[in-house]
């Protein structure tokens, strides 16, 4: 073949030169040049792919030695977009070690020390987390946040330090350094996670910020190890001019409410309907110069928020989105940190602060049912511990269930309901408090461990609480079993669990339903 195309192209040079064989060219030319034509064509295509298939391996193969030949730069194995969205297990060997290890440093030969590489993925645990700060008096100051919980924040001293920087029309000028004290009010870390609230309380040697021309708390905060790292500079508090409300402020008796709520952290799928009853019972029971901190942890879904926006609209609560402190992890929603972010935001608004669930409510028997005159009698305390009557969720009246085909009935309260109080065998210690604000620096979920003048604690007779454990997120019929509320009854799957009939808190429903629509108007039901 490659014989015969040799000689069509002589035959093809001489035609074209006019040699012999004109007769030739005459007769089949045509024809000749047709065949020759197409054939040569598709041989030069032949070699072209060919040769454009060769370029292109050599190309690819100088490119691969260039990239993974470097063996001092790691990176290009990660970042090239050849590897992007690849699963490891997908690639070679070769490329899947370099992908998920880093190589061993090299031996060091000489007498010199190896020095090792760490590499560091992700997000690390933060120095300090400040969600607050509050100035208590004229020379004093509360910083409430998170701080990460390692030996050297829970043995060393507190590697703290305030300082106060007087605004730039004040006639101070120098920056002043005060005194840090470190509280950690979860029980000295034992609840604490990754992160333990904490409370730094400042303290200046004179008055800051008295005349009125503002300012900035600035807090240093120190690693507290042996490495020479500059602590972190965090801008705690600042003050506009006039802004300081007046010494007499944080010194008088005379303050905006009587009593004050500090709720826990709001989570889960909680239930519109409860939430609107123990709102409803708390505002009649604490009266018109009473308020409401509530913080939503991921609890307060659209039908709950209709539950509590006709309280804030009437100047009764406020709610305060804290979703972000989820980020954080911290004991039961970061639960210290909150009721001390509370209890320094309201400890010069109001006497008495409050300290209880949602699931739970505050009560007074009828015949000394005026919270003044009873709390009179503690003024000398400083906290007082109130006691609980555990309910059952699920036991109800006989007489109940014979109603229950009555459509109302489904649509009672859940304290109208639950009438059967647990007996204890033995005490319970499971308590909830209150806490008169100015003697304090900090406090805790079930009492305060941080009182000025020592540990003033006393229990609050007559005042108990209602404790539904349990039922805050249960969205269907609570009632389970009916029995005869004159009896003693006893579990008889286990034989210890005791109830007796307590309606105590349940003959207050219609009374709380006639306020709730004095004071917001009609609502509706949703469980």
């Amino acid at each position: 073949m490659a014989r015969q195309w040799l000689r069509k192209s002589e035959l093809n040079e001489k035609l074209w030169k006019g040699d012999k064989g004109e007769s030739l060219l005459d007769s089949s030319v045509a024809g000749v040049r047709t065949a020759l034509s197409a054939e040569s064509l598709a041989k030069i295509l032949l070699l072209v792919v060919v040769n454009s298939v060769f370029l292109l391996a050599a190309l690819h193969l100088l490119n691969s030695k260039r990239e993974f030949d470097n063996r001092g730069d790691r990176s290009n194995c990660v970042t090239n977009y050849r590897l992007n969205n690849v699963h490891p297990m997908s690639l070679s060997l070769d490329q899947n070690r370099l992908i998920q290890s880093s190589e061993f440093a090299p031996k060091n030969e000489s007498n010199q020390e190896n020095i090792r590489q760490f590499d560091t993925f992700g997000v690390a645990v933060h120095l300090f987390i400040k969600m607050s700060a509050y100035r208590g008096g004229s020379n004093s100051f509360a910083i409430i946040g998170l701080e990460a919980k390692n030996p050297g924040e829970l043995y060393n001293d507190p590697p703290y330090e305030c300082v106060w920087i007087p605004g730039p029309d004040s006639l101070v000028w120098a920056p002043l350094k005060g005194s840090a004290i470190k509280m950690l009010p979860d029980t000295g870390n034992v609840y604490s996670r990754l992160y333990s609230a904490v409370i730094i309380n400042c303290t200046f040697s004179q008055d800051v910020g008295v005349d009125r021309k503002g300012g900035q708390l600035v807090l240093y905060a120190s690693y507290g190890d042996q490495y020479p790292r500059n602590p972190e500079r965090i801008v705690a508090l600042t003050e506009q001019p006039d802004e300081f409300p007046g010494v007499e402020f944080y010194e008088s008796s005379d303050m905006k409410y009587d009593y004050v709520y500090c709720g826990s952290p709001l989570f889960g799928n909680l239930s519109p309907q409860k939430i609107r009853e123990w709102i409803a019972y708390h505002a009649h029971f604490f009266g018109p110069r009473s308020h409401f901190f509530l913080y939503d942890a991921g609890g307060v879904h659209d039908n709950v928020r209709r539950m509590i926006e006709p309280w804030i609209k009437a100047g009764r609560v406020t709610l305060d989105n804290i979703r972000e402190q989820e980020k954080f992890d911290g004991y039961y929603h970061n639960q210290f940190m909150v009721v001390n972010d509370c209890f320094h935001r309201a400890r010069h608004l109001a006497r008495w602060i409050f300290f209880f669930d949602v699931d739970e409510f505050i009560w007074a028997p009828p015949n000394d049912n005026s919270l003044p005159a009873i709390l009179a009698r503690y003024e000398n305390q400083s906290q007082i511990i109130i006691w609980q009557k555990p309910m059952s969720k699920s036991l109800c009246a006989q007489e109940q269930g014979e109603a229950g085909n009555d459509s109302s009935f489904s649509r009672k309260w859940t304290f109208e309901k639950l009438v059967f109080k647990s007996i204890k065998w033995r005490e319970s210690h499971d308590c909830k408090y209150a806490i008169q604000g100015q003697k304090a620096m900090g406090t805790g979920i079930h009492r305060s461990g941080h009182l000025i003048g020592g540990n003033a604690t006393t229990y609050a007779d007559p005042l108990n609480y209602y404790h539904y454990h349990n039922t805050i997120n249960k969205r269907d019929e609570v009632c389970e079993d009916f029995i005869d509320k004159s009896v003693v009854y006893v579990n008889p799957r286990n034989r210890t669990d005791i109830y007796t009939h307590d309606d105590g808190l349940a003959v207050l429903a219609d009374h709380i339903k006639e306020f709730e629509r004095d004071v917001i108007g009609p609502q509706s039901f949703i469980l």
